[in-house]
């Protein structure tokens, strides 16, 4: 937040798509993978797009009614 006047909020849904990642076998590598897969990627291409300005607002949200464990998505405000 310092370095870039950002603000990123997210809900619970978030959360549940993201422990529904967990693997055993691979313990936290599965959910840094899937946080990176399915939330850095995304900021990652909204900040090539220019859409990361000064004081944004990012909301990370999930619809979890879809796909195995649900889909995230960003709100840029």
């Amino acid at each position: 937040m310092k370095k870039h006047n950002i603000k990123i909020e997210w809900d619970s849904a978030v959360e549940h798509v993201i422990i529904g990642a967990y693997n055993v076998n691979y313990g936290a590598r599965s959910i840094k993978h899937e946080v990176e897969r399915s939330v850095v990627s995304q900021l990652a291409k909204a900040h090539e797009k220019g859409l990361l300005k000064k004081n944004t607002v990012v909301k990370i949200e999930a619809d979890i009614t879809k796909g195995d464990h649900g889909n995230i998505f960003l709100k840029i405000e």
